[in-house]
């Protein structure tokens, strides 16, 4: 009996202690609070973090209504309105649409001749053809493109060996490794020219599908540079639009600081034909003329002339030679500056570049 009462307070006990809470050792308090410290200061950083890049962007709004010019206006002299000069704006839309057709996207020209009602006569552009090229490129097929320009262009080299390459890397995209060694042999004949690229193009090729140190050569945007160096030389049409663009891009900060140094002064910001400021053009568009004795530029107002003698100077500087010359030479013949001949300056001739 005693033993019963033994073993029932025991069993009681142990029911008691399962339903009571367990007690954490004080390494594991320690560790415990530990944590939190380390979260609360976490979520510390995080909210001061955040205020800091709320404030940021708070402020962007304020800084681009302070420091962006949403009013060009009188930037330029003599500002063309595209929308009220009917030629103006067919000059506008034209360049548009070299520029649609010189980068390949040939079904984007022709939606914006319709609604633009662009009339599109010139023979210039083989619209049929472009299709026939540049479709199949754009599905990753490089064979119609390559074999077009063997039979048209063979000595087009830059633009073939680019094409061979992207072939020989679409086929190690498809798995077809093997394939691509062989084909490798037609870049024999362009040993000499590209060397260099040939033997990163075979590493990349050995080593496939490792190509970590040959990323250049895979990146997508090789695909789309391929496409507008086709369409260039399809079309044959090297589009200004970009240059334009970029050049004009650059220029228009330092314009608008003129343009407030001018107001405060009550001037205007041009007093001749030419920008104030030098601007940095990448690819020139056109050539230009530089007077040799006055060391300026050539202006529609200040043309070049050629002298009988085949040596260009400006009009400006040809009168100042006629009014410096003596009198009795005056009006009839005139000094070359840079060699002995005499030229006659009624006979000068207008230079057009």
């Amino acid at each position: 009996m005693q033993k019963e009462l033994v073993l029932d307070a025991t069993a009681n006990q142990m029911e008691v202690d399962d339903l009571s809470p367990p007690e954490l050792s004080v390494t594991a308090q320690v560790l415990f609070d530990q944590a939190i410290q380390k979260l609360k200061q976490m979520l510390y950083e995080m909210t001061m973090e955040h205020r800091q890049i709320h404030s940021a962007i708070s402020k962007c709004g304020k800084d681009m209504d302070r420091n962006f010019q949403a009013d060009l206006n009188g930037l330029i002299k003599n500002e063309k309105n595209l929308e009220q000069n009917p030629e103006n704006l067919m000059k506008a839309n034209s360049l548009i649409f070299d520029h649609l057709v010189s980068s390949g996207m040939c079904e984007v020209a022709e939606s914006f001749i319709k609604e633009c009602e662009l009339p599109f006569n010139s023979p210039k552009y083989d619209m049929e053809l472009m299709k026939k090229i540049m479709e199949p490129l754009r599905q990753r097929d490089v064979r119609p493109a390559i074999d077009w320009v063997k039979l048209n262009a063979p000595n087009q080299f830059p633009l073939l060996f680019k094409l061979h390459r992207q072939y020989i890397i679409q086929l190690l995209y498809e798995g077809k490794r093997l394939e691509a060694l062989h084909y490798s042999r037609e870049l024999q004949s362009y040993g000499e020219m590209y060397a260099n690229e040939i033997s990163t193009l075979m590493a990349a090729v050995v080593l496939w599908p490792n190509t970590d140190r040959y990323q250049e050569l895979f990146h997508p945007n090789v695909w789309q540079h391929l496409e507008e160096d086709l369409a260039n030389f399809i079309s044959k049409v090297a589009s200004p639009l970009p240059n334009l663009i970029n050049t004009g891009a650059r220029a228009i900060p330092s314009l608008l600081t003129l343009k407030n140094i001018m107001v405060k002064r009550q001037d205007h910001l041009f007093n001749s034909d030419e920008l104030p400021i030098e601007v940095p053009i990448i690819n020139h568009v056109h050539s230009a003329f530089t007077c040799p004795i006055l060391k300026i530029q050539s202006t529609d107002n200040n043309p070049p002339m050629r002298l009988n003698c085949g040596h260009c100077i400006s009009k400006e500087a040809l009168q100042k030679l006629i009014f410096n010359t003596r009198e009795y030479f005056r009006h009839h013949r005139l000094k070359c500056p840079y060699c002995p001949e005499e030229s006659s300056a009624q006979d000068a001739k207008r230079v057009h570049f």
